[in-house]
């Protein structure tokens, strides 16, 4: 499965689990945020953790 379709279909669990996990503003970036992924590229993303909630 190439990481773009993941995304797509894990959104929600993406966000549920990053605001139980106190980070906001998840993002990805690179060939999945694009489309130009493949079944063997990674995903990279980024996270912001909320030091107000630690």
């Amino acid at each position: 499965m190439k990481p773009s379709e993941a995304l797509r279909s894990h959104r929600q669990d993406i966000r549920r689990l990053g605001e139980q996990n106190r980070t906001r503003n998840p993002r990805a970036f690179g060939s999945a945020l694009h489309g130009d992924d493949t079944d063997d590229s990674d995903l990279d993303s980024h996270i912001q953790v909320n030091i107000n909630m630690l």
